[in-house]
């Protein structure tokens, strides 16, 4: 998206907005960081305007309970729900808003704003720009322009932003970015605090779902490939759910040597949630096999498998074209 075009969505998203009275938000199911921050960054923001805002996401990981807009959430009942305009940050597809899909689906007026390279621009408006470090730094630009910012709203765009970018080392990151994170430092807000508890702090229970990949984990005998799976039983061994596998991918993936990392973590009796990330392999190709997708460093997948099994076709796949392509 150039940057003409990037001024005109804006420009029709702020007068959707202005012109909204009651006004819908969602993130993609098994929320991660940015898809938290997003979302209550944009409601905090047009709550201010006089909005009547909903925010629509699965339960919230613990480590982000410090963003404000908690208050906008709703989980229950949905059947009476009939927003004016429909807002989706940080979902590559329609499917990935999980139940709250159906809300969607019955609003009149949809905006997407969305960074995923998988995304097919679903919306009546589509704010959706691949090269963008994440769905935050999108609702930066909009809300630069409304001149709807405070501290608050700040410190959860910084949140979505360092999430996203892994701590502003991803390729992602832009000079823009910096800009706007240094921007958004200066409201005040204390970025060191959420930078450590963002990017370098961990529970005891993710210690343990961690040592439990990293004695799984393998490396690819013919190719720069790390991978690892863990079990249901596993997770219920350490009481761990899947807020608590985040970073799991990355830290196979910072094996010296490594240049494609693959987490395999079973999620049903014949269900595995694949996840990828890259130095340059194009994963989002690999994940799109199986109906997901994401960027091209970093993606994931519902499988249909047992996690072994998920992990040897991921392996095939990979292989069949890494031998093709190479990165």
């Amino acid at each position: 998206m150039d940057q003409v075009q990037k001024q005109n969505v804006i420009k029709q998203i702020i007068e959707e907005i202005y012109g909204s009275t009651t006004i819908a938000i969602a993130g993609h199911v098994s929320p991660d960081g940015d898809a938290v921050a997003s979302c209550l960054a944009l409601a905090m923001s047009l709550n201010k305007l006089g909005k009547e805002i909903v925010v629509l996401l699965e339960e919230i990981p613990k480590r982000y309970h410090f963003i404000g807009g908690n208050e906008f959430v709703k989980t229950d009942d949905l059947s009476g729900l009939m927003p004016d305009l429909f807002i989706s940050c940080d979902c590559g597809a329609k499917e990935r808003m999980g139940r709250f899909a159906r809300v969607f689906d019955k609003t009149d007026k949809t905006i997407v704003i969305d960074h995923h390279i998988s995304n097919i621009s679903y919306g009546k408006i589509n704010y959706v720009d691949a090269s963008s470090s994440s769905a935050s730094e999108m609702v930066y630009d909009i809300l630069e322009q409304m001149g709807n910012m405070n501290k608050e709203i700040a410190q959860a765009l910084y949140t979505g932003i360092i999430f996203d970018t892994g701590g502003l080392r991803f390729k992602s990151t832009s000079p823009d970015t910096m800009v706007k994170v240094a921007k958004l430092m200066s409201y005040g807000i204390p970025f060191n605090t959420i930078y450590t508890d963002i990017m370098l702090s961990h529970t005891y229970t993710e210690a343990m779902i961690l040592s439990k990949a990293i004695g799984n984990m393998k490396f690819m005998e013919d190719l720069p490939v790390t991978y690892s799976h863990i079990t249901k039983e596993d997770m219920d061994n350490v009481g761990a759910s899947r807020a608590d596998l985040e970073g799991i991918c990355e830290y196979l993936l910072n094996t010296k040597g490594s240049e494609i990392a693959v987490f395999i973590s079973q999620s049903g009796e014949c269900q595995s949630r694949a996840s990828f990330r890259s130095l340059g392999f194009d994963v989002n190709i690999v994940a799109s096999h199986w109906g997901g997708g994401g960027h091209a460093n970093a993606a994931g997948a519902t499988i249909e498998m047992g996690p072994k099994e998920a992990l040897q076709a991921v392996l095939e796949q990979i292989s069949e074209r890494y031998n093709t392509n190479g990165i």
